[in-house]
């Protein structure tokens, strides 16, 4: 008995050289692109209010164990205004989710905008990212903004 429980515990200490710090479920590390929108609600303009389709790049920079950190860049044209979002992502990964939070800064042909904060939630399924978001702003407006976007690796 002794001898299986060696066996075992040789084993065990094995894998951690061979794979440290890594979890032995779903992989989200990497880049996706793709689509999404965007519905905004009860901004202090209110012809800030509306649906808007955006392009979009999430980039997963880590994956240790449970935890997940990365950048999420959202971009779409109004009109003449070019706006950019920058999100820093934290989250838990569980199975084929990740659910965690987003604090995010909007720039507006180059300007910044505004800040908001929020929580997301994402399913892999395959090569495929499916993200859904709701976030507020914290400085410079008041929206409430809701996010669906479809990526792939």
């Amino acid at each position: 008995m002794k001898k299986i429980f060696s066996i075992l515990m040789v084993a065990a200490v094995s894998l951690i050289f061979l794979f440290p710090g890594e979890s032995f479920g779903v992989k989200f590390k990497g880049k996706y692109k793709g689509k999404g929108v965007a519905k905004v609600r009860g901004c202090n303009d209110r012809d800030d209010n509306g649906n808007y389709k955006f392009n979009s790049m999430i980039k997963i920079t880590k994956q240790t164990g449970k935890l997940v950190t990365g950048k999420a860049y959202n971009r779409l044209r109004v009109g003449s205004y070019r706006i950019k979002e920058i999100c820093a992502l934290s989250g838990t990964a569980k199975g084929k989710y990740v659910r965690g939070n987003t604090f995010c800064d909007m720039y507006v042909n180059g300007r910044w905008d505004s800040s908001s904060q929020g929580k997301f939630k994402a399913k892999k399924k395959g090569k495929k990212l499916y993200v859904t978001s709701k976030d507020r702003d914290t400085a410079g407006d008041s929206c409430r903004t809701r996010i669906k976007a479809k990526l792939k690796k």
